[in-house]
């Protein structure tokens, strides 16, 4: 979009915070129109004086132009997304997967800038409303080993963590098999799905590619 600097880049292995299980994600209770949202989150990182915007979203790096942004083909994993920038107080990042579309989650986190605004605005946080977004050191780093991530996935599938670990195919195997017994309407739970899910992410970046 004219007038709004920003790139495009892949997802970090590890979601910060706790993701929302794909049977939980709904459709945006307003109508999402990528074009509106873009200037509405150009307005609202604007506000904050914000440089070094990011998106990140759920594609690998052949999906991605060499300008930054996203091929016209290009199709996302998950709707999962975070909006990065530089702020006077370090980086803020919003993460955002609970809508069905990652654009509606963009929208949502334009939306959700707006509203912070406007707290500052009646002096009720005067800035400090923001801190609970600052990015942490570690939040782009795994916080699950290889290993431990292919345990994880052997525990749940008829593959040996070492096979998980050589072999992109059984690894995606082991990936669907874990899925299957980790889906809470199969007897697993929440938790359990998201072990399953940071494992995989995990080994994504193990592998270079997307199981």
């Amino acid at each position: 979009m004219a007038g709004f600097e920003y790139r495009v880049i892949p997802l970090p292995a590890v979601w910060p915070g706790r993701s929302t299980p794909d049977w939980q994600r709904r459709r945006a209770p307003f109508k999402s129109v990528p074009g509106r949202a873009l200037r509405l989150l150009a307005r609202e990182i604007g506000m904050l004086n914000g440089k070094n915007v990011r998106i990140a979203i759920d594609v690998s790096d052949n999906q991605i132009r060499l300008d930054g942004l996203l091929y016209a083909n290009a199709r996302a994993r998950t709707p999962a997304v975070i909006v990065l920038f530089d702020a006077k107080d370090g980086t803020l990042q919003f993460p955002c997967d609970t809508f069905t579309f990652w654009e509606a989650n963009v929208d949502a986190i334009a939306r959700a800038l707006e509203a912070l605004r406007m707290v500052d605005r009646y002096g009720v946080q005067q800035g400090r409303q923001y801190a609970g977004y600052k990015q942490l050191p570690s939040s782009t780093a795994p916080t699950m080993t290889a290993e431990a991530a292919a345990t994880a996935l052997a525990n749940r599938s008829p593959f040996t963590m070492r096979e998980i670990l050589g072999d992109m195919g059984r690894a995606q195997l082991a990936v669907r098999s874990a899925r299957a017994k980790a889906h809470p309407d199969a007897g697993g739970s929440t938790e359990q799905w998201h072990q399953v899910e940071t494992a995989r992410a995990v080994l994504e970046a193990h592998f270079g590619r997307a199981l």
